[in-house]
């Protein structure tokens, strides 16, 4: 489990480092994350973002769900942030 929140911890600090004005907040426990948009549209980054390959969910009406895989690996990771970029 300290993998997981290790994991956990170095998304939210990747995706906060990239200082977007329209991502108000990056909350939740382990890999299960959710990004909070502010004049965004959740659904329309979720479909944006699998036309290039990665998965991910919405939140109510102004937030993305990130669910990885516990046994997901850095260069995953790597990789599918580089998509939501």
């Amino acid at each position: 489990l300290a993998g997981v929140a290790q994991k956990g911890d170095r998304i939210k600090e990747i995706i906060l480092s990239w200082q977007v004005p329209v991502i108000k907040e990056v909350r939740g426990k382990g890999l299960m994350l959710g990004i909070v948009l502010d004049g965004l549209s959740p659904k329309k980054v979720a479909a944006d973002v699998l036309k290039r390959g990665l998965v991910i969910l919405t939140a109510g009406s102004d937030a993305l769900r990130l669910l990885p895989p516990l046994t997901i690996g850095k260069q995953e990771i790597e990789k599918g942030l580089s998509i939501l970029r």
